[in-house]
Parts: structure tokens; C-alpha cells; sequence
């Protein structure tokens, strides 16, 4: 596959959990603990699609989503928003900020790689 897979996530052992199922499922991956290197890696590393955590150090991925979708270079990269923040109101406002799809902690890494996969598709 070798596509590239930007994991934003503060949390070091989700971090390192969806690095490694990524890259055994043949992505070349990047990783970012904060928004604000997050930002800085998708200049550096033009990932393919991005897995953005919601509550984050520095700038948090309500705004990191937007900022990526704000962007011309960027906007059509998708995005699946993973948080603990799994009511409705987030749900939707994820999709207010640009998010492609959305995934409520605790989750399966089974269920994250499928829509991954799935949103590289389209």
C-alpha cells in the first residue's frame, strides 16, 4: 500500500499502539504528540490521511482540523477525528470542522484501520 498515515495523538500508548498496526498494514507513518508539531509534520511528511485526536497539548483538534481544511495544499487530505468526546454534539462538530469521519475512545483497532482504508478509496 505505502500510503502515509499522520498520527496526531498526545496520548504515548494509543500513539505507539496505532504506529505499529499501521505500519504492519504496509503504511509508512509519522507520529506528532501536540497540534502544533502536528501542523508542522503535515508541511514535512504530506501525509495521505491524518488520524487527529480531539483534546491535544498546544493547540487542540478541533482547530488542527481546521487549519488542515482552511488550507488549499491540505484540504483534500481526510481526516478521522479519534476522542473520548464520542456524543453528538462532537460527532457533528467534527463534520463542522472538516472531519471525514469519526471515532469514540475506547475503540478497536480493527475499526479505526477500516475507515482508514476506506476513506483512502474514495
Amino acid at each position: 500500500m505505502n500510503k502515509k498515515i499522520l498520527i496526531i495523538e498526545d496520548e504515548k500508548k494509543i500513539n505507539q499502539l496505532l504506529a505499529i498496526n499501521f505500519t504492519g498494514e504496509g503504511f509508512r507513518v509519522d507520529t506528532a504528540m501536540n497540534g502544533e508539531q502536528g501542523l508542522e509534520k503535515i508541511e514535512k511528511f504530506k501525509p495521505d490521511i491524518v488520524i487527529l485526536d480531539v483534546r491535544l497539548p498546544l493547540i487542540d483538534g478541533w482547530e488542527v482540523c481546521k487549519r488542515i481544511k482552511e488550507n488549499p495544499k491540505h484540504k483534500d487530505i481526510p481526516i478521522v477525528m479519534l476522542t473520548a468526546l464520542a456524543q453528538k454534539s462532537d460527532m457533528e462538530k467534527a463534520k463542522l470542522v472538516g472531519a471525514d469521519d469519526f471515532v469514540g475512545k475506547p475503540f478497536e483497532i480493527n475499526m479505526v484501520t477500516e475507515k482508514v482504508k476506506e476513506l483512502l478509496k474514495k
